[in-house]
C-alpha cells in the first residue's frame, strides 16, 4: 500500500468520524436542514438550463410534470417507510 498517498488515510479517518457521529440522535436548526435541498434545486435548475438554453413552454411543462410525478411518488407511492423510532414499516400500495 505504499502507492497510496498519506492524505487518503487522513481523509478516510475524517469521513469515518463524520459518518459515525451522524449515527446518533441530535438536534439541528431548520435553516441547516434546508441547505442541501436548496443546493440540489439550484443545481437542478442550472442543469436544466444547460440542456435547454432557451426552454419553450413544452420543456417547462414537461419539467414541472416530472417534478410533480416525482413529488407524488416520494410522498405517496413509496413502498416502505421508516418510523420515528427507526423501525421499518412497509406500506401497501394500491
Amino acid at each position: 500500500m505504499s502507492h497510496i498517498p498519506p492524505y487518503v488515510f487522513v481523509l478516510m479517518v475524517a469521513l469515518l468520524y463524520v459518518g459515525i457521529s451522524r449515527c446518533f440522535s441530535r438536534t439541528m436548526r431548520v435553516e441547516r436542514l434546508l441547505v442541501l435541498p436548496a443546493l440540489m434545486t439550484i443545481f437542478g435548475v442550472r442543469g436544466f438550463l444547460g440542456l435547454f438554453p432557451q426552454p419553450g413552454y413544452g420543456d417547462l411543462i414537461a419539467a414541472l410534470a416530472g417534478g410533480a410525478i416525482g413529488w407524488h411518488h416520494a410522498r405517496v407511492g413509496g413502498s416502505a417507510s421508516i418510523a420515528a423510532d427507526g423501525s421499518s414499516a412497509s406500506r401497501a400500495t394500491s
